[in-house]
């Protein structure tokens, strides 16, 4: 390989109906089927889901990667993870690179069912390089403050994400206003990799059907 490479690589609301409401002529059935429609009230987003095989653009002056992620949403936690391969159709592994951290849903603005917003804080970031071409480039440029990178060592780089070439594109301990779509077995974002807003009325209105999350 010849790369050069600098990486990154409501609880629902609690409603006093009045005695003339329309809510008092639906039955048990119906009232289920009017929470379960909306995302952000239920848990239909919680799981392990994959995407296949994509390009990987996240790496600043990047090597020519692609990557499969995982998305696991578990009570409020959140873990993405990009298992990186270096050629196009993700056979030959060259590292990992995971996120953690936690969430919440909120409800989408225009009322779509299937939709919600994603808050998201990423906590801590970590990197586990699985080649030796990888440990090489990231000793000859001491990348993320660490001189002594080995294959299959998992290194937590959270402290150093900003600094020289350690330019992974995630705010640490911020929250970013992103949005989610998911039904049955399929969930979208509204960005490949964390290109959300930390600005919540700035928050994505549609999702990005190029990668596709489906459920594990």
């Amino acid at each position: 390989m010849k790369k050069h490479l600098a990486i990154l690589l409501l609880a629902p609301s609690l409603f006093l109906a009045s005695c003339d409401s329309d809510d008092d002529d639906k039955g048990p059935i119906e009232e289920v089927q009017d929470t379960a429609a909306n995302l952000w009230e239920n848990s239909d987003i919680v799981g392990s889901w994959s995407s296949d095989c994509a390009a990987f653009d996240a790496l600043g002056n990047a090597l020519d990667i692609s990557a499969k992620q995982t998305l696991i949403f578990g009570g409020n936690n959140l873990t993405r993870s990009y298992v990186l391969y270096e050629d196009a159709a993700c056979q030959t592994k060259v590292g990992d690179l995971q996120y953690e951290g936690n969430y919440e849903l909120e409800k989408d603005a225009q009322d779509r069912g299937d939709y919600a917003g994603l808050n998201s804080t990423i906590k801590t970031v970590k990197v586990t390089p699985n080649s030796d071409f990888l440990v090489s480039a990231f000793n000859n440029i001491t990348w993320c403050g660490v001189s002594n990178w080995s294959v299959d060592k998992t290194v937590e780089v959270t402290g150093t994400i900003g600094q020289g070439v350690c330019q992974i594109p995630v705010d640490i301990n911020a929250t970013t206003y992103g949005l989610v779509y998911a039904k049955g077995k399929t969930v979208y974002l509204a960005e490949p990799l964390a290109k959300t807003t930390l600005v919540k009325e700035e928050r994505p209105v549609e999702v990005d059907k190029s990668v596709t999350f489906n459920k594990q």
